[in-house]
């Protein structure tokens, strides 16, 4: 192993342990716990696999009664995406550590402050002439992060009832990505048209 090599290696370990100490100190005296850690983008396997297993363990540790785990839609270990897989992972990690874990899996969440409106509505607002749209008929069913909100309460209130389930969470309605974004440019009053790309 090269000197670079094992300085990567010995910071990742580091990383590791100081990822676990937090979810410890966290979870410490919890009689309830919530992981709602999530990224888009950067080492999915230490946060969304590897994390989720911290946080399960600590909890079982802190002999915490309920734990809600909010994973995402399409979680799978066999995902062909290193997202998909690492949500999998993460949450075959949480039910290997504390089995009466309820893992909640919404749709795309929306909000107030959320990063999928707020984003394409700015990126509208930034296209010079039309909106490009790639993917368009790619089906979502958005969720409101206030019934997300209800669900894990639920979920945290009767683990008796809600313990080593697993519950996927969507909208009323199922959208493709050109409706959505779309209403999107009609909320966020962008008045561009949107032009479909080719996937390539």
């Amino acid at each position: 192993m090269t000197s670079a090599a094992a300085r990567r290696s010995w910071s990742r370990r580091q990383r590791a342990i100081s990822h676990r100490q937090a979810a410890q100190r966290a979870c410490a005296g919890a009689s309830h716990v919530v992981n709602l850690v999530g990224i888009l983008n950067g080492d999915f396997r230490a946060v969304q696999a590897d994390g989720a297993g911290h946080v399960a363990r600590a909890a079982a540790t802190a002999g915490s009664q309920a734990l809600v785990h909010v994973s995402a839609i399409g979680a799978d270990p066999e995902s062909a995406s290193a997202y998909g897989r690492s949500k999998g992972d993460g949450e075959a990690a949480v039910h290997a550590a504390f089995p009466g874990a309820t893992i909640l899996r919404p749709s795309i969440v929306f909000g107030p402050e959320d990063q999928f409106t707020n984003r394409f509505a700015s990126l509208a607002q930034l296209a010079p002439l039309a909106m490009p749209v790639v993917a368009a008929g790619t089906r979502f069913q958005p969720v409101y992060v206030v019934d997300v909100a209800h669900a894990v309460v639920a979920a945290l209130a009767a683990p008796e009832d809600h313990g080593g389930r697993v519950y996927a969470l969507g909208g009323p309605r199922t959208y493709s990505f050109r409706e959505l974004l779309a209403y999107i440019l009609r909320e966020a009053r962008v008045s561009k048209p949107l032009v479909s790309m080719p996937d390539a």
